[in-house]
């Protein structure tokens, strides 16, 4: 026989187990316990799980989107060959810029040269050659720069930077989606967290010492005040009837 007594003003549930055996009511309690357990767990993996369903899809939404921009981003630079639609235009201009600083320079030493040496000075002549070098590479730069330039624009400059800072902009707005989206997951799970139920023993199931039950010298004494009534009935009864005879 098993007694359940809750108490709604502290969330106790206490649990009280009769058998012919103290092992018997110890092992139906464990039992207890422990299906009760299982039931509450499953329960708060439910609602765990429900809480957490909705930022989980989002999350994953927003993972999906972050790998197709990337891809997409990364498929555009592989086809057109190149990290930045600008990069090769900054690439060729600084180092137009740098030759013509190396240029100045050398024009400055010629000065230099000219107003303190002699015109079959070793240093002028080879500081004229050096001019004459660099004056050619610059030159060599300006025409790859223009034809870099006209390639550019023969195949829509304007547009393929333009796809370029849309993918760009996506890629931004994907990983930006992608963070939030794993912050609000963080937060969900850890309310989830706060909110699980958990089922803990504040007394542990005891293997009773004596026996109570039954209650031997009270059986015997209501069999006796029973037996005693119906007796003393049954003579009252036995009198009448033989007064009447």
């Amino acid at each position: 026989m098993v007694n359940v007594y809750s108490d709604s003003s502290t969330g106790l549930i206490e649990v009280k187990v009769q058998a012919f055996a103290p092992e018997d009511a110890r092992a139906i309690v464990r039992a207890i316990y422990a299906e009760s357990a299982q039931l509450i767990h499953e329960l708060s993996a439910i609602a765990r799980e429900d809480a957490t369903q909705h930022a989980e899809e989002n999350l994953a939404r927003a993972a999906q989107r972050l790998k197709e921009t990337r891809l997409t981003l990364a498929e555009f630079r592989m086809r057109n060959q190149l990290v930045s639609p600008d990069t090769p235009l900054q690439i060729q201009t600084g180092l137009l810029a740098s030759l013509e600083a190396e240029m100045t320079e050398t024009l400055i030493s010629i000065d230099m040269l000219q107003q303190t040496s002699t015109p079959t000075d070793p240093r002028l002549k080879q500081a004229q050659r050096r001019r004459d070098i660099i004056a050619a590479r610059i030159s060599q730069e300006h025409q790859k720069l223009t034809a870099e330039q006209g390639a550019m624009h023969s195949i829509g400059f304007a547009d393929l930077f333009g796809q370029f800072e849309s993918l760009k902009v996506d890629l931004e707005f994907a990983e930006q989606s992608y963070t939030a989206s794993q912050a609000a997951f963080d937060t969900a799970v850890a309310e989830a967290r706060k909110k699980s139920k958990y089922l803990a023993a504040y007394i542990p199931p005891t293997l009773a010492e004596t026996s109570i039950y039954p209650n031997r010298p009270f059986l015997l004494g209501v069999t006796f005040a029973s037996s005693f009534a119906l007796w003393a009935l049954i003579m009252l009864v036995w009198h009448s009837l033989r007064d009447r005879h």
